[in-house]
C-alpha cells in the first residue's frame, strides 16, 4: 500500500512547507476513502457532483467510450470485450468521497434544504425523518 501522506515524494519539499491549497469555502472539498484500487489502464474514473451537492456519483469510462455505472455493467463490459477479460471486478470501485458540508456553496445548501422540505423531509442531525403530509385545516374554505 502506498503511504497516503508522505512529504518526501518531491525533491526539496518537506511537511513544514505551506500547503499548495488551503481548505476553505472557495472550493467544495471532499474526503476520499483510503486504499481505492488504481484505475485500470485505458479507463477513466469520473466523479459527478449532484446539483444539490447531496453526494457524488462514480462511473468509469471504458477505452471504447462506454460509461459503466455499477459492478453489473462492468461485468457485462468485461464479458463482451475479450481484450479486457484479464481485468478483475476488484479493479473497479464505485465508492465515492464524502463532501465536506462546510464547503458546499450557500446557494446549493439552500436548494438542498428546499428540496428536502418539498419532499416532506427534514434533516435532524444526521438522521433523516419523513413527516406525514399536512392537510388543510378544516376551517379553511375555498
Amino acid at each position: 500500500m502506498e503511504e497516503p501522506y508522505s512529504c518526501d515524494r518531491k525533491p526539496d519539499v518537506t511537511c513544514d512547507d505551506p500547503a499548495d491549497l488551503q481548505c476553505d469555502a472557495t472550493r467544495t472539498w471532499v474526503i476520499d476513502k483510503p486504499n481505492l484500487p488504481k484505475t485500470p489502464e485505458g479507463f477513466k474514473r469520473e466523479l459527478i457532483v449532484r446539483s444539490d451537492y447531496s453526494k457524488l456519483d462514480a462511473h468509469y469510462v471504458t477505452p471504447t467510450g462506454k460509461k459503466v455505472r455499477c459492478h453489473g455493467e462492468v461485468v457485462q463490459f468485461l464479458e463482451k470485450d475479450p481484450e479486457y477479460k484479464h481485468l478483475k471486478l476488484e479493479n473497479f470501485n464505485f465508492t465515492v468521497p464524502k463532501i465536506q458540508e462546510d464547503t458546499i456553496p450557500a446557494d446549493a445548501r439552500k436548494k438542498r434544504a428546499e428540496n428536502l422540505q418539498a419532499k416532506g423531509k427534514i434533516l435532524m442531525g444526521r438522521r433523516r425523518i419523513r413527516l406525514p403530509p399536512i392537510s388543510s385545516p378544516s376551517w379553511q374554505h375555498f
